[in-house]
């Protein structure tokens, strides 16, 4: 089940789990279950904790919780909850790292946008003050010539 208008957000434990062991074959499965939010990245998966779904993995935006998410949720399906089974003890932490480092990157992200936007404002200020130190030294300019030839 997938809904493009997200689904039940509340309740929802912001920590992921799970993941896949490091054969071969997991890989394979990994990458059959890749998949990407309406954002165009990886989603996670997290873990419901909600009443009706206690402990049940589904598949979110990467941004879910940080406030501007696109609302893509989608249920880890029973082939995909097998492998999790599959997946050893120290996979799990592992695939925290991996959550997190996808956090980090979506965050670098955001900040290096709102950085290049702050260089764009001071570029402008300064042009704009170059051009208004220009102004005043030709009108300077102008009040002594005319001051000048009296």
């Amino acid at each position: 089940m997938q809904s493009a208008g997200g689904g039940r957000s509340a309740g929802l434990s912001p920590r992921s789990v799970g993941s896949f062991g490091s054969s071969s074959s997991m890989r394979k499965r990994r990458m059959k279950m890749d998949r990407t939010c309406f954002c165009g990245l990886k989603t996670v998966i997290k873990k419901s904790s909600t009443p009706e779904n206690p402990g049940r993995l589904f598949h979110t935006c990467p941004r879910y919780g940080k406030g501007n998410h696109c609302n893509y949720f989608s249920w880890v399906d029973d082939n995909e909850y097998n492998a999790f089974e599959v997946a050893n003890g120290g996979a799990e932490a592992e695939f925290e790292v991996e959550s997190d480092y996808e956090d980090w990157k979506v965050k670098l992200g955001w900040r290096m946008g709102s950085l290049e936007a702050e260089v764009r404002v001071v570029k402008m200020l300064f042009f704009f003050m170059f051009v208004i130190v220009i102004m005043l030294m030709l009108v300077v300019g102008a009040f002594c010539v005319k001051s000048v030839g009296k």
